[in-house]
């Protein structure tokens, strides 16, 4: 009955049109752009890669000449584009300096629950409850008003049978209007060659978004069931819809970064330059530190003082230690930095306790690979080549200060490109699934509570006649 009725809706058939354009030029758009990035991301591979192969620079001057390292952009983030428009899409690679990726300020790293662009999720996430809302508002109130209700109760229909019916009834609508749209966005991801590992993502993807679904029909009839009126129910679950989906968004993403506030870029710069130019705790200052190094290896270089180290060696071996020591620092401010920012992407998650809305993004970013815990792993594992790139460049620099070689020396093609190159993989589902897990837990507590309160509205929407 649900189902003929709303068929007969026209306001709904429109909307359903409506959506499915909106969602038809996400992905069309959302796929032009992902072609466009990926074009982009090969082409500057190819002549960076190109560039370092074909060099003869000595390996001090390579490691200054660097390179970059640039992050693969997932296919699923055609309909989830989550943070990746704030969080860059390259790492530098230099000595004696580490770098953000795409360099972008810490600070304008909190931007976790911006407005995204017109993309699948945005869409299921933001426009979906509308359609919901336009669906189910007036299910039990229509009745009431209509006195059907009475009519249905005399003819031995038991109320919680209609409650559910209308449940699953409308639920079933919202499934058909949407299951095609999974099937499609599936069919789709097959355009990508190296989506394997995402692959089993999109269905829990749809899983994540088929839970919203069901908590959002439960809410709105829920309403409709205590409301008076099919106009108190409207604009109740209108009111709803603008703290859910506009206000409490922002509010707690504003309160996240007041509570674990970010240091800016300058403060988190100059605290890793003052930490290896001054030493952390009693290591000394860089000069100490050097000194007392190069000291260790006089016996093995059988020289009495640091000045009759060959100046090579002595050079060598500095790099090798002060790139050491600057590592350290920034792994140790980093650290902090990143307890703070997973401080906040938890207290995120919490708030899906609050809010289903917030649970759903947190895990639909997860998934996609464009929240905040993928940047960062890209991050670690961009850092961690860099040290060994280093590391790489200055021992060979050490090698030839011990075969007395000149200052200008040159180095090989051949040995530039013998060494490793980068490569990125996206971890597996269960780590994006750990590290949401209050995301799922609350997702599945919203579920229980909406339906266990829908299992007895009954008793609220028949004494209300």
């Amino acid at each position: 009955m649900e189902i003929r009725a709303s068929l007969r809706n026209r306001t709904l058939l429109t909307m359903s049109m409506i959506l499915w354009s909106l969602l038809l030029v996400s992905f069309f758009g959302g796929y032009r752009n992902y072609q466009d990035n990926l074009s982009s991301r090969l082409h500057s591979q190819k002549i960076v890669d190109q560039e370092w192969a074909h060099q003869t620079r000595n390996p001090h001057a390579a490691a200054h000449w660097g390179t970059y390292l640039f992050k693969p952009y997932p296919f699923i983030s055609i309909y989830e584009t989550g943070l990746s428009n704030y969080t860059g899409n390259y790492y530098r690679v230099e000595a004696h300096k580490q770098h953000q990726v795409n360099a972008v300020n810490l600070e304008d790293k909190e931007a976790f629950m911006r407005m995204n662009d017109l993309t699948a999720a945005m869409v299921f996430q933001s426009l979906v409850p509308l359609l919901v809302i336009m669906l189910c508002f007036s299910t039990i109130t229509k009745e009431r008003e209509t006195k059907t209700l009475l009519l249905l109760a005399a003819q031995g229909l038991k109320p919680r049978q209609l409650i559910w019916g209308k449940f699953m009834g409308n639920y079933a609508i919202i499934l058909m209007l949407t299951m095609p749209v999974f099937l499609f966005m599936l069919a789709g991801s097959y355009f990508d060659s190296g989506n394997d590992a995402l692959l089993p993502r999109l269905p829990v993807f749809f899983l994540v978004y088929i839970a919203y679904f069901f908590i959002l029909v439960a809410v709105v009839i829920l309403i409709s069931s205590l409301s008076r009126s099919s106009r108190s129910s409207l604009i109740a679950c209108l009111s709803l819809w603008f703290a859910f989906v506009i206000l409490l968004p922002k509010v707690f993403s504003g309160f996240a970064d007041r509570t674990y506030p970010l240091p800016s870029s300058y403060q988190f710069e100059h605290d890793v330059k003052e930490g290896f130019n001054k030493g952390m705790g009693n290591d000394g200052n860089y000069v100490e530190r050097s000194n007392a190094y190069l000291k260790t290896f006089l016996k093995q270089y059988k020289v009495d003082s640091i000045s009759q180290l060959p100046k090579n060696v002595a050079f060598g071996l500095d790099l090798l230690n002060s790139e050491k020591y600057n590592n350290m620092v920034y792994e140790y401010y980093s650290a902090r930095l990143a307890e703070k920012i997973n401080q906040q992407q938890q207290l995120l998650d919490i708030a899906g306790f609050v809010n289903p809305l917030m649970a759903t993004r947190q895990l639909s970013m997860g998934l996609a690979g464009t929240d905040f815990q993928h940047h960062m792993d890209f991050y670690n594992h961009a850092r961690e080549f860099r040290n060994n790139f280093n590391e790489t460049l200055n021992k060979r620099v050490l090698e030839y200060g011990e075969e007395h070689k000149s200052d200008f020396f040159k180095e090989s093609e051949a040995f530039y490109r013998q060494m490793d190159k980068f490569h990125y993989d996206f971890p597996s589902i269960k780590w994006v699934l750990h590290g949401h897990v209050l995301a799922v837990l609350s997702l599945l507590l919203w579920i229980f509570l909406t339906a266990l309160l829908l299992n007895f509205s009954h008793r609220i929407a028949f004494r209300i006649i």
